[in-house]
């Protein structure tokens, strides 16, 4: 079941999705559903995968002015992509857990129907066990393996999932069970956010129900007052379920059409979305729920933002648009080549951000603060593609009418994920920037007028648009100039961090001194080829106006530890011109702490360059001035201070030396000394003495010191071994040393053991206890004896025991002597008796079985040909073994057999297989071996006496 159900996740929206079985790394590596199912292992991908790639998560400070950065988390992506949410969850301010989907709904693109058969195998496992839920319009999981079973990709540990009850052992109908017990009983994506939440409670979580392949429900739900009830209230208890979540995110593709063919869809769709945001919202304030917030993930299309009447839908009670300004270009559906996620429109454009963001703006009054703008961590390709004009962008591609024609991807037709891209077709490093290099003939370029990049191979006529750090960073200050809300992604799934940090820079957030962080300046700034002028690429990317002025900007002053010989990086990048190229020419004009001859800068004509300092072991302040030069002779000068400090050495641990061990006889004190102990700085040590191993002895101080005199004279007499630890302490560090004292007994002092016996009668058995004897010492060995009431020599099991049990098979009295040896040899003995009779037992007499009524009579008419039958006779319950003829009596033929747990009195005209149970003479007897008919307990020496009978 969890193999089919892993399977199924896997495919929930990747349904038509492939990574090549075999390939070449060329654009055609993308293969056919059908040779994707012949692979043997279908979690085993062949191409590159998201733990492939190096990932460069910065750690920025905090600033609750500036603007957040959220994204969408798929359920489904760590199934073979190797995502591991661990590295970059703390990225982002805002995870939004994509997706849950609502029962009964209908399949609405037929190339991607498995999320719909998962749900509607959910819901219905949801129904079986509670009719109230399940429902049509129900919010529900859509992978309850993933979102309850998993390890959150990467988060929860084996101990974490064990506390939530280990869920990942359960059949699926079983698991689901869990989404209705709340969040102390769950693992996968929803533990996982538990956890994070718990760690980072700044950040917010969300959840969002819909996407491409989940929203055929959404018009038939919104348009009736019974349907919105049952999916609101459905909402509402998810939050009281999973308190981490802070908000919904309704992702209906889309209102009004144009989603998928098998959506449903309605004219008036923007109406009835209106009414159940509004509806949504007081069922939030009802139930206590005023801070939780409600977002939609809205179209870009201009046309499409009119259908669903989005302007009047926010107002109805949306906080957050997250506008999904991507995807205005595909393969196969586009009809003319075009960028997938440009900021600006350009001559042969249909659609743009800055359009949507205007018409949301300026004809639906939609305050900037609620949008948010979304970049894409994805490519949108095309084969056969001819570009004729790289800026703006200009061209024809050939669109395939064949669905499965090879146009590359990742995971899907048509599509590479950020990960694939850089592992494919780019080096990305501090030095060099974001540099497309990888496949020969493949080049970056930028089209100025959209503001968006593209990757482009003229010989091989394919062509990638995508978003770059660039154009994050870009689409982050979009945010910042026109006062928007925040920026998402779809998703964070694909990006290794990069992607991540460029939005951040851009937003306005600073690099903390954190050792592994990467410096983003010459990644961001990294145009295409096409744009030879790096003040062009600078305004480009910093959304500048063309007549900037011409101003040097040589950074913020930093801070950093001093190494000899260390490169530390001078960069001015982020000045301006107001005409043509700048030059530049970096100078040092203060130092204190040194001498100016120590510091020497690489190459002082570059905007960014780096200086290094020699034989310093004092801490250094140096000030740069960078002056820039347009090519109109205009100049401007700018100053940054670098403080430069000498790292503080690393506290060492202390060392804890607990001496040598020792050999002493019992009764001798002895000396713990941990004086020798020592600190690598000379730090005053605290000490603590735990013994750790022997009879326990008191110290002085609790053993908080360093020096303890121990006297052993209240030990027992006998050979053992002391172990003690001594932990010393710095304040900070600490270490630990043990000893070890041997203490040998005393065999002058030793006194004679004492043997204690006491016999008593419990029930048919006779209770043997020593465990009073004493010694001084040690008592090294019990050994019991007795004799019967007739004479005979007794077999006591356990003889060497402190205590044992003994059944006796007559009745009489019964001697017993116990001997005792402690450790030096020395014995003592004690006797003890007692009068033993069996003690009275149950009825002779066996009670009808109150079970007989249960079962038919037998009948002496009748045949019973089925093995295990049960009939009643004579008041008990009797099954036969094999056929039973006619006339064959229960309790005479040995065909049937007693049921009944009760014990029959002998009958001689019976024989009795081993270990059978009878009553006769007042006593139960048990036979040993075969008894034959006539063999009488009592008499013949199979039967053995038992307990007496009544």
């Amino acid at each position: 079941m969890k193999l089919n159900l892993l399977t199924t996740s896997i495919l929930v929206l990747i349904a038509s999705t492939a990574t090549a079985g075999d390939f070449t790394r060329e654009d055609e590596r993308y293969i056919s559903p059908e040779e994707w199912a012949e692979r043997t292992d279908p979690l085993a991908p062949k191409g590159p995968v998201a733990s492939g790639s190096p990932f460069y998560i910065n750690e920025y400070e905090e600033n609750s002015e500036l603007p957040k950065i959220s994204a969408y988390l798929s359920n489904w992506g760590f199934y073979a992509r190797g995502v591991d949410l661990s590295k970059f969850s703390e990225g982002y301010d805002k995870i939004i857990l994509s997706f849950f989907g609502m029962c009964g709904s209908e399949i609405g693109d037929s190339s991607n129907t498995s999320a719909v058969e998962s749900l509607e195998r959910l819901c219905g496992f949801a129904k079986d066990a509670n009719p109230e839920h399940g429902k049509d319009f129900e919010v529900l999981t859509t992978d309850a393996w993933a979102d309850m079973a998993t390890d959150g990709a990467g988060v929860l540990t084996d101990d974490e999932i064990a506390d939530a009850g280990n869920p990942n052992w359960e059949e699926e109908d079983v698991l689901l069970q869990r989404w209705y017990q709340g969040e102390d009983k769950v693992a996968g994506f929803l533990g996982a956010m538990k956890k994070l939440k718990g760690q980072n409670p700044g950040l917010a979580v969300a959840f969002s129900v819909g996407g491409w392949s989940l929203s055929e429900p959404f018009s038939r739900m919104a348009a009736d007052p019974d349907n919105r009830a049952i999916f609101i209230a459905s909402v509402v208890e998810i939050f009281k379920r999973f308190s981490f979540f802070s908000q919904i995110d309704l992702d209906w593709e889309y209102p009004g059409g144009g989603g998928a063919d098998g959506n449903s869809s309605s004219d008036a769709d923007g109406e009835n979305y209106t009414t159940l945001i509004r509806e949504l919202r007081s069922a939030l304030d009802d139930a206590g729920l005023e801070d939780v917030e409600i977002a939609i993930a809205a179209p870009a299309p201009v046309d499409k933002i009119q259908a669903g009447d989005i302007g009047n839908v926010y107002r109805a009670g949306v906080d957050t648009i997250h506008l999904m300004t991507y995807d205005f270009f595909g393969t196969p559906w586009a009809e003319s080549l075009a960028h997938h996620t440009n900021t600006f429109p350009y001559a042969e454009a249909e659609w743009s951000a800055d359009d949507s963001i205007s018409y949301l703006i300026e004809s639906m009054n939609v305050p900037s603060q609620a949008i948010q703008i979304g970049y894409a961590t994805y490519s949108r390709n095309a084969t056969e593609a001819q570009v004729t004009s790289f800026s703006p962008l200009e061209g024809s591609y050939s669109m395939p009418s064949d669905p499965d024609v090879k146009v590359g991807g990742s995971w899907e037709p048509g599509i590479y994920e950020w990960y694939d891209i850089e592992q494919t077709f780019a080096s990305i490093s501090e030095s060099d920037g974001f540099q497309i290099d990888k496949i020969e003939s493949y080049n970056l370029y930028t089209d100025a007028h959209a503001n968006a990049d593209y990757i482009y191979s003229p010989e091989r006529k394919f062509f990638i648009s995508l978003d770059t750090p660039r154009t994050a960073y870009m689409k982050a200050k979009y945010v910042e100039k026109y006062n928007l809300g925040g920026i998402f992604t779809w998703m964070a799934d694909y990006d290794n961090g990069i992607l991540l940090n460029a939005a951040r820079e851009g937003l306005g957030y600073q690099q903390t001194d954190a050792s592994g962080n990467i410096n983003m300046n010459s990644i961001i700034y990294s145009c295409g080829t096409n744009i030879t002028s790096p003040q062009q690429c600078r305004e480009l990317t910093n959304l500048e106006p063309e007549n900037a002025e011409t101003a040097a900007d040589a950074g913020a002053d930093m801070s950093s530890e001093l190494e000899s010989g260390v490169q530390y990086t001078l960069d001015g990048s982020q000045s301006t011109s107001a005409q043509g190229a700048l030059t530049y020419a970096w100078s040092l004009v203060d130092v204190e702490g040194t001498d100016a001859s120590t510091i020497s800068i690489d190459d002082s004509t570059q905007a960014t360059t780096n200086f290094t300092v020699s034989d310093v072991d004092s801490d250094v302040t140096a000030t740069f001035q960078l002056t820039v030069t347009d090519e109109a002779e205009a100049s401007s000068s700018d100053t940054m201070v670098y403080t430069l400090t000498v790292p503080t050495p690393d506290n060492q641990p202390p060392v804890a030396d607990a001496g040598q061990d020792q050999s002493i006889t019992r009764g001798d004190s002895f000396t713990l000394n941990g004086s020798n102990s020592s600190d690598p700085e000379g730090e005053e040590l605290s000490y603590q003495w735990v013994q750790t191993q022997g009879q326990s002895l008191p110290l002085e101080d609790g053993g908080a010191k360093a020096v303890i005199e121990v006297d052993s004279s209240s030990l027992r007499n006998y050979d053992q071994t002391l172990a003690f630890t001594l932990t010393v302490s710095d304040g900070s560090l600490e270490d630990s040393d043990s000893v070890t004292i041997a203490v040998s007994g005393d065999a002058d002092a030793n006194e004679d053991p004492h043997a204690d016996v006491a016999v008593t009668v419990e029930g048919g058995e006779i209770h043997l206890d020593g465990s009073k004897s004493s010694d001084d010492g040690r008592i090294e060995s019990f050994s019991w004896s007795g004799t019967a009431p007739n004479g005979d020599v007794l077999t006591i099991p356990g003889s060497d025991q402190p205590t044992t049990v003994y059944t006796p098979e007559m009745e009489g009295e019964f001697n017993f002597s116990l001997n005792v040896t402690d450790n030096f040899g020395a014995t003592d003995s004690a006797n003890g008796s007692v009068n033993f009779t069996f003690p009275e037992g149950d009825s002779c007499e066996p009670q009808p079985d109150p079970d007989a009524g249960n079962h038919p009579a037998w009948d002496s008419s009748a045949q019973y040909p089925d093995s295990g039958t049960l009939v009643s006779h004579n008041g008990f319950v009797w099954q036969n073994q094999w056929y039973a003829n006619v006339g064959e009596e229960p309790g005479v033929a040995d065909v049937w057999e007693l049921v009944s747990d009760v014990v029959l009195p002998w009958d001689d005209s019976k024989s009795y297989a081993q270990y059978s149970e009878v009553t006769h003479d007042g006593y139960f007897w048990i036979a040993a071996y075969w008894a034959s008919a006539g063999d009488e307990p009592g008499v013949a020496t199979m039967w053995e006496q038992q307990a007496a009978c009544n």
